[in-house]
């Protein structure tokens, strides 16, 4: 069989990063002046990572409330972050004063922090760590600047503001987009991918055996301590020996989201069926490669489908370069560049492997249907015979290296089937401002979240020009 799938489905990818998930509520504008065709599908999978993630949640939501339309999605997403922000503080008009508008950036995050923002997460909490007793204000007569002590911040208000999107629950049969959220099992250290759309295959991926569809309901609820009634939605991962299942029958909730967004150390864990999460960003800030697994299980994986090919769009909301001719030298401008550099898009590695491998895959299809046409072209049926049953064994041979996420060997035929094309990837990427400061994630301001809107929008017309 040909790898050329015969369909071709729009993927978008959304990075994380706080307030800057305004910037992708501008790119989206212009994707949508762009792409958007009445009664047509704009996107087939919106997949996100913490604020990234509330973006995707958004438009999928969207969607599937207006009867599987996309019209007026872009102005969906453009009204809750106008929504979402805040006015500039007072700190913040005189930073401006002082020090133009990186200083009116900079004071009003100060503000944000240790005040709160109405509408994201409370005024924070002092943590005291006993574990080392090191939380007095001074060690030696000197100021104890590395105190074993934290803030803590209660995501509360962004619950509320987001809960009337949720819960979403969509199916491939009926047309309806699919939303990925991305996010960190603490303990496990993986990405844990939480899909909006129904698990139509017969196999439990919780022990690999073959259930079959209409029994699979039963046999997770018996066998490993469910409580689904009609739909299965889960998140399966971990390895062989133990593997986890997270179960959500009514869809993605306010709780897969703000696992994706809970900050390090700034919140607490969020706790969903006994596993502890944390934002993806710091494993997957850009989820390519938990859509391109999740496209194909969901095709392929005990499915007698054809998985289509991908046309994928990212949004890179962390600029890989400086604007600047030198590095920054000041604390702030040094902390905001790293944080660039840790966030910033990196699956360009992912594409190119995605893309040897798609060559190689074509490459084994060629020879097999060669080899198939040299065989048929032989005359002595006993030879005939004997080169069909030895490709038939390389096929059938265990690989030496390839492992599935089980941890069980392939077979040589497995490495080919339900692959895929990446046809084409188009990034948008956030230019480097720079008024940027480092903590510009907390710049919910609403200059600043207008500012990113109309950043995304003219850097979005540049890329699609």
């Amino acid at each position: 069989m040909s790898l050329v799938a015969s369909t071709l489905q729009r993927a978008l990818i959304l990075q994380g990063g706080g307030a800057l998930g305004a910037y992708e509520a501008g790119v989206f504008k212009v994707l949508y002046e762009k792409l958007y065709e009445p009664g047509k599908a704009l996107f087939d999978i919106v997949a996100g990572t913490s604020s990234g993630a509330l973006n995707a949640a958004i438009l999928v939501s969207h969607v599937i409330k207006n009867n599987n339309s996309w019209k007026n999605a872009d102005q969906a997403l453009l009204d809750f972050w106008n929504t979402l922000s805040s006015p500039t503080p007072l700190s913040g008009a005189y930073g401006e004063f002082w020090s133009g508008e990186a200083g009116r950036r900079y004071y009003s995050v100060k503000e944000f922090f240790s005040r709160g923002l109405e509408k994201v997460h409370s005024a924070p909490d002092t943590i005291l760590d006993y574990k080392f007793h090191d939380y007095l204000p001074y060690f030696y007569f000197s100021p104890n600047v590395t105190a074993n002590s934290r803030y803590r911040y209660s995501s509360r208000p962004l619950r509320e503001s987001i809960k009337k999107f949720f819960p979403i629950a969509t199916s491939e049969g009926k047309g309806e987009p699919r939303l990925l959220t991305v996010a960190v099992d603490v303990v496990e250290g993986a990405t844990v991918t939480f899909d909006s759309y129904l698990y139509e295959g017969k196999k439990c991926l919780i022990c690999e055996k073959d259930i079959g569809k209409d029994k699979l309901v039963e046999h997770v609820n018996r066998k490993h301590g469910a409580s689904i009634k009609n739909d299965v939605r889960w998140s399966v991962y971990g390895d062989k020996e133990k593997r986890h299942a997270i179960f959500y029958e009514d869809g993605i909730n306010v709780e897969h989201v703000i696992a994706s967004t809970s900050i390090p150390i700034f919140y607490d864990y969020e706790e969903i069926d006994g596993h502890k999460f944390w934002d993806a960003g710091i494993l997957s800030n850009t989820p390519l490669r938990e859509l391109i697994q999740a496209h194909r299980d969901y095709w392929y994986k005990d499915k007698d489908k054809e998985v289509p090919d991908l046309q994928v769009y990212i949004v890179n909301i962390w600029p890989v370069k400086e604007s600047g001719m030198t590095p920054p030298s000041d604390n702030d401008g040094l902390n905001d560049r790293r944080n660039d550099l840790m966030f910033h898009d990196k699956t360009g590695y992912d594409r190119k492997v995605a893309e040897t491998v798609t060559d190689y895959i074509d490459y084994i299809d060629k020879l097999t249907r060669f080899s198939e046409k040299a065989i048929n072209s032989v005359q002595n049926p006993t030879k005939k015979n004997d080169l069909e049953k030895e490709l038939k064994g390389i096929q059938q041979d265990w690989t030496e290296s390839s492992k599935k996420r089980t941890g069980e060997k392939r077979k040589y035929y497995e490495l080919t089937e339900g692959r895929f094309r990446l046809v084409n990837t188009v990034t948008i990427e956030r230019t480097d401002d720079p008024n940027d400061i480092s903590y510009k994630w907390e710049d919910l301001t609403s200059e600043t979240v207008r500012s990113l809107i109309d950043q995304g929008y003219e850097d979005g017309k540049r890329a699609l020009k």
